[in-house]
């Protein structure tokens, strides 16, 4: 329970961060200068750097726990095919099930949203006004655009990138696992 909400919030602090990005980007005027575009830079580093920390800390539990979670919702699918609807045991089921959902969901949904706005980050430099300064300036903003190409990601120990699609690939997974197992189920 606290690692998923620890890393929801270190997922927002670095989604905010680049937020700031953004908008000190897209606020450059003609004063701004180099030393500026190094603070941009910088800036950009550390959070890149955060996030790193935050992967290695996690990495590892998130590829037990969505490991875990698949095999969970494979067989309280399974339970609830085989309880009556107006059993307890039906309701019981079915709340581990929600809850199985939203514990799975929750680092996907995080580490997208963190993805999508450093995604932002390279359109917030093209959209600044940087084209009407110094030669310099554009330059080093050439190669910062060059720098964030690459997103702020969060994998599970480099196996999977965590995220959406790999919430409705879970799913579909556990649901697969479910009609195998249900299958066998019927044929003895």
């Amino acid at each position: 329970m606290y690692t998923e909400i620890t890393m929801s919030a270190f997922c927002t602090f670095v989604s905010i961060q680049c937020d700031f990005i953004c908008d000190d980007l897209r606020s450059i005027d003609a004063e701004d200068t180099i030393v500026k575009i190094k603070e941009f830079v910088q800036h950009h580093i550390e959070t890149v750097r955060f996030s790193g920390i935050t992967e290695a800390v996690y990495a590892e539990v998130y590829l037990a726990q969505f490991a875990s979670i698949t095999l969970a919702l494979c067989m309280s699918l399974l339970l609830l095919s085989e309880v009556d609807a107006k059993d307890f045991e039906f309701m019981f089921l079915l709340s581990f099930q929600l809850s199985m959902f939203v514990l799975l969901l929750q680092p996907c949904w995080f580490s997208s949203e963190t993805q999508r706005r450093s995604e932002l980050i390279p359109q917030a430099i093209f959209d600044s006004p940087w084209v009407h300064l110094s030669s310099s300036f554009r330059n080093d903003m050439i190669f910062f655009i060059a720098r964030t190409q690459k997103p702020i990601k969060f994998y599970a120990v480099n196996f999977f990138h965590i995220s959406l699609e790999i919430f409705v690939q879970i799913l579909k997974t556990s649901f697969s696992y479910y009609t195998f197992l249900s299958t066998i189920g019927e044929q003895k």
